[in-house]
């Protein structure tokens, strides 16, 4: 199947940005939580999205494109808004909790959007379904912990 080189690639890097933005979110959630439990969790996610950004610069290169680099304006506002919440009564933990689903939803639905509409090698293609993969995990994974750490009615 014939795919847009140019336009995969700008997609690819947009999967890039959200990615360094993941990653500076999974470490500034990891700040803001005071289970050792949690930070390393948050810490070890922030490594799996900068594995996803090798893996995605290695697509982009190897299609002749350009990887970006850097966050983006509205990841650095949501980190903000994290930062910011954690000044206000109530449970960090939990706060940590919904910005990070809130993230990884937002992550899953760019990445559904993409590979509904951009046509891609199959390389590219497993590269995205495993991502996909892990981000779904992800988000089961956040459920179960929030259950965990976070008191009822919290």
């Amino acid at each position: 199947m014939a795919y847009d080189k140019d336009n995969l690639i700008s997609k690819l890097n947009d999967l890039l940005t959200l990615n360094y933005d993941a990653e500076k979110g999974f470490i500034e959630a990891g700040n803001h939580v005071n289970q050792k439990d949690l930070v390393q969790w948050f810490n070890a996610n922030a490594t799996t999205r900068r594995n996803f950004q090798h893996e995605l610069k290695a697509h982009i290169i190897a299609l002749g494109g350009e990887p970006s680099e850097g966050t983006s304006f509205t990841g650095e506002l949501h980190r903000i808004w994290m930062d910011w919440k954690t000044y206000l009564p109530g449970s960090k933990t939990t706060d940590m909790f919904d910005e990070c689903l809130r993230g990884e939803n937002k992550a899953l639905e760019d990445y559904q959007e993409i590979m509904n509409e951009v046509n891609t090698p199959v390389a590219t293609s497993a590269m995205l379904n495993k991502q996909v993969g892990e981000i779904n995990n992800n988000i089961k994974s956040l459920k179960t912990l929030e259950k965990m750490f976070v008191p009822a009615g919290a």
